[in-house]
């Protein structure tokens, strides 16, 4: 599988590249890689774009692709590349954090706290653009009428369209929130500030009611990604075997368990370790997924999992996005987790989510 697999890949000097398998041989990888950029921004350490907590950097497909620099400027690049920089037009500037939705179409979570869904035509800073939402922490886009937005205050709501009117409609879902993946309007996992990892079901509005209901997946939790393998199974306050969830433990185990989710001794019970000293990873589906070791290498890691089965892509790397064969990264149901601003809101209450490097 790695011989058809491409994958943009920040190292710890700023600079993106874009690396092509086969993987496992470090001299051919950086013989053959072309450079994308320079002076890209460190915000955390991840992999994929998938997240809350989110790379600088979102590709499209091979040949186009967001890019957020050091200096907060976010531009939209295009091959060929090997030259720094690409061709490029440039969003917006003082750019916190951002999710594409297609070449047109982007949410952009301003330095201030502002987030802003902005339209082509691109080059003109700003661009076209309608307020969403203020003091916005994180945030992940279902789509253009449906945002889940986490304020600095921890609470975590569900947006909808029109937006222009701050706040526009919305219904909370819970709070003391530090990380959260929504699934869809009415499954989310919540990462609370006390590293508690939970699965929460709607309809939301009533955070009482959404407490009450929801089921305690796991404890000490610094990162997890939850996968949707199935539409069968229905839904429930405990889910149902139609999700496989990866969990990266405080303890920078990394870890692979499935739904129904009923209870911290039922996950441990029925997990399976992936690999230790992890920094951030990234799956694809159940078998096939990128890890960064705490060492900043970057590993492929496949089914069956273990030492034997994990081939070397890269050293010195803070953050990656594979670019998974017939993979239609803007159709994938893996809804985009949100990369933010660091967790300083947070580092007098609960250990640090991610880890700069």
């Amino acid at each position: 599988m790695t011989n058809q697999i491409q994958v943009f890949v920040r190292g710890t000097d700023g600079n993106l590249w874009l690396e092509t398998g086969p993987f496992d041989d470090l001299s051919y990888t950086i013989a053959n890689r072309v450079q994308v950029d320079a002076n890209v921004s460190n915000i955390f350490s991840q992999v994929g774009e998938n997240r809350v907590w989110r790379t600088a950097f979102q590709a499209l497909n091979a040949a186009e692709i967001y890019v957020l620099g050091s200096d907060n400027n976010l531009w939209l690049e295009h091959a060929p590349f090997g030259s720094v920089p690409p061709s490029r037009t440039q969003i917006d500037s003082n750019v916190d954090t951002f999710q594409a939705m297609d070449l047109g179409n982007v949410y952009v979570l301003g330095t201030d706290g502002n987030l802003w869904l902005e339209t082509a035509p691109f080059g003109n800073v700003p661009p076209s653009r309608v307020q969403v939402d203020g003091s916005v922490l994180a945030f992940q886009a279902l789509d253009l009428n449906t945002v889940f937005v986490l304020g600095t205050d921890g609470n975590l709501w569900l947006e909808t369209a029109p937006f222009g009117n701050v706040p526009p409609s919305r219904q909370q879902v819970d709070s003391n929130v530090i990380q959260f993946w929504a699934m869809d309007t009415g499954t989310v996992y919540v990462l609370g500030r006390d590293l508690n990892l939970w699965y929460e079901t709607g309809p939301f509005g009533n955070v009482d009611i959404t407490v009450s209901n929801r089921s305690q997946i796991d404890a000490n939790v610094n990162d997890f990604q939850p996968l949707r393998v199935s539409t069968e199974g229905g839904s429930s306050p405990s889910g149902s075997s139609a999700d496989v969830l990866f969990i990266l433990g405080h303890d920078s185990n990394l870890w692979v368990t499935q739904g129904p989710f009923e209870g911290v001794a039922n996950t441990v019970n029925n997990r399976q370790l992936i690999d230790g000293n992890v920094i951030a990873f990234g799956a694809a589906d159940p078998s096939n997924l990128f890890v960064i070791g705490g060492d900043q290498n970057l590993w492929y890691e496949y089914a069956p999992f273990g030492s034997q089965n994990r081939k070397l892509v890269d050293a010195n790397v803070n953050a990656c996005q594979p670019l998974f064969p017939a993979q239609s990264l803007l159709g994938m149901q893996r809804h985009r987790f949100v990369q933010a601003k660091t967790l300083q809101y947070f580092h007098s209450k609960s250990p640090t989510q991610k880890e700069r490097v």
